[in-house]
């Protein structure tokens, strides 16, 4: 859980994150084991190649909690900055994709990048996404199916 909060709160995840404010452990520790006890919520860790916790992908899928279209999810990433542009991000994001829509459990996964988030935008496209909807702040991508 603490690498999770440490992810969550590394500065320049922060700066690229639509909620830049540090998040408090114990509020952090709230929001972890709801996201854990909530079936709408998938959440896998991503490892690198000695098998040790790099990030995790999260997955928010339609249901009660979340105003998505049926059968849409909504995808988050984050990743330890020791690991930052090798290639985990995208491969994470595809497999994890891969994963949910195989499974069955979405045909549609939303990616929402903040505008100047290169990064981000770069490896949702190598992934598979296309840009959907480009507004003030937000890029929306989206992988169908």
């Amino acid at each position: 859980m603490r690498a999770f909060w440490a992810w969550r709160n590394d500065e320049s995840a922060r700066a690229a994150s639509f909620s830049p404010e540090p998040v408090p452990f114990e509020q952090h520790e709230r929001w972890y084991r709801e996201r854990l006890a909530d079936p709408h919520t998938l959440l896998y860790v991503v490892v690198g190649p000695d098998a040790q916790p790099v990030g995790y992908v999260r997955f928010a899928l339609a249901g009660v909690r979340f105003a998505l279209a049926g059968g849409e999810a909504e995808i988050s990433i984050a990743l330890d900055a020791s690991t930052r542009g090798r290639g985990y991000g995208t491969a994470a994001i595809d497999r994890g994709c891969e994963a949910l829509l195989r499974g069955g459990l979405a045909d549609r996964i939303v990616a929402r990048v903040k505008l100047g988030n290169e990064i981000s935008r770069r490896a949702f496209l190598r992934a598979g996404f296309v840009e959907r909807v480009r507004s003030d702040d937000a890029l929306e991508l989206v992988r169908i199916a």
